[in-house]
């Protein structure tokens, strides 16, 4: 299966003719080839594409398993121990809490978020 999520622009034209508004997923054959037309400005698109593996698959926000029970599950122990939570023995590289939320990134730019 192949699908493409569309997440920046104003929209996009398959093909097929369908018109698809940003942050919509759509599936396309992945045997053959398809047109991809933008609408008024330059789009972004995120293709995957994947072996079927012939069971039943359900999501809900990071969470994937066969059933919605698996789903329902994940996110309970998730809640209950965030995966395990910090598994190592101290706090290790850990930021100011009253620093808030922020970015830094490679270059040393910081951004922080008011």
């Amino acid at each position: 299966g192949r699908i493409v999520y569309f997440y920046k622009g104003s929209s996009v034209s398959v093909g097929s003719g369908d018109v698809f508004e940003q942050y919509t997923a759509f599936d396309v054959d992945g045997t053959k080839q398809f047109e991809v037309t933008a609408g008024d400005e330059p789009v972004e698109l995120l293709m995957l594409q994947g072996r079927k593996i012939g069971e039943p698959a359900y999501h809900h926000g990071p969470f994937l398993g066969n059933t919605r029970e698996d789903i329902a599950d994940a996110m309970q122990r998730f809640r209950n121990t965030e995966y395990g939570g910090w598994p190592w023995p101290t706090a290790g590289p850990v930021h100011d809490l009253s620093k808030g939320r922020f970015a830094k990134f490679v270059d040393g730019t910081v951004v922080e978020k008011k």
